[in-house]
């Protein structure tokens, strides 16, 4: 296989992901107060929130600089390098150590993966499946530590 095929198929699935935010961010936007006629009826603007459509436009800000990125040399040689499988335990620690951060802060747990589910776990109406969630990305934390370590000690 060419590099010019990984990247394409890369750039693909990264946008096949984040169109769905796309999507929202198109349709907040259409939907503000600049875009609509002052004479006809008050569209219903309760689906939208502002935080989310921040959320959003960083979500796909950063996404679309990493399909940019997918591009350059730079990518080349990370994707070459044996670093590259010591950063991905790395940074799913730090990723779920995050989240178990803003979970405790918070007091609603979203699951890790969603299956259906659109409505995170709080700790005072669902605490088993609240403090399970938090349990399985400790879990997870702990085994990216194991895998750090082991590449650590094995290369």
């Amino acid at each position: 296989m060419t590099d010019w095929f990984s990247q394409i198929w890369l750039s693909g699935m990264i946008i096949a992901i984040i169109y769905p935010s796309m999507r929202y961010v198109v349709r907040y936007i259409r939907a503000s107060p600049s875009t609509v006629d002052v004479s006809s009826p008050k569209p219903d603007r309760s689906w939208g929130d502002p935080e989310l459509f921040r959320y959003m436009l960083y979500f796909i800000g950063l996404s679309l600089a990493l399909v940019i990125f997918i591009w350059t040399p730079a990518a080349k040689a990370l994707a070459q390098s044996v670093d590259l499988w010591a950063i991905i335990p790395v940074s799913m620690a730090v990723f779920y150590t995050m989240a178990i951060y803003v979970e405790l802060r918070d007091g609603l747990a979203g699951p890790l993966l969603r299956r259906g589910m659109d409505r995170p776990y709080s700790r005072t109406e669902n605490p088993k499946w609240y403090w399970a969630s938090i349990a399985i990305k400790a879990v997870t934390v702990g085994l990216s530590g194991l895998m750090f370590y082991a590449w650590e000690y094995w290369t």
